[in-house]
């Protein structure tokens, strides 16, 4: 790893090229000889590291590009899945985290709609829908008693965030 550095300058001295080198730990070493390459960062060290670091930039920028991507399509199909099936139908709260390429998101719902069959089945075939529809989606459904008993300490701690509807 490239420590702190400020600069390397070429110079001519009678004739010869000479580099003027910068030691690791930021000091200018003044002209030294080829035996002290360990202790200081040549050009191509530099340049190394800039392009290193170019590389590492670009793949960070499409990660956060795919990132992007993914809420987005996943935002619009949960969205539509909350108005379709959910808000009126004892929805408490929802959670979503995002690992790489696909967005969970946890449901949480009233007990007495969870365990009534009749209204838990259109829930659950609406996010069977999305998930179908979506591959990059996956939908968890949890019971509850009321919005006071939702875990929210634990659902953070497994890094999802709560979403609220405008």
């Amino acid at each position: 790893m490239i420590e702190y550095f400020t600069a390397i300058f070429a110079t001519t001295h009678g004739g010869h090229i000479m580099e003027s080198l910068v030691y690791k730990n930021n000091t200018t070493a003044g002209h030294r000889t080829k035996a002290d390459r360990e202790n200081y960062f040549t050009a191509d060290n530099l340049i190394d590291a800039y392009l290193k670091g170019h590389r590492d930039g670009c793949k960070v920028f499409v990660d956060l590009q795919n990132i992007f991507n993914q809420l987005k399509s996943s935002s619009v199909a949960i969205s539509d899945f909350y108005n379709n099936s959910l808000k009126d139908n004892g929805c408490y709260s929802m959670f979503m985290k995002i690992i790489m390429d696909k967005t969970y998101f946890i449901v949480a719902i009233d007990k007495d709609v969870y365990f009534n069959e009749e209204r838990s089945n259109a829930i659950y075939s609406g996010a069977i829908d999305i998930m179908k529809k979506n591959p990059d989606v996956s939908i968890s459904i949890m019971p509850c008693d009321s919005d006071e008993n939702i875990n929210r300490v634990s659902l953070r701690a497994d890094n999802y965030i709560e979403l609220t509807a405008n």
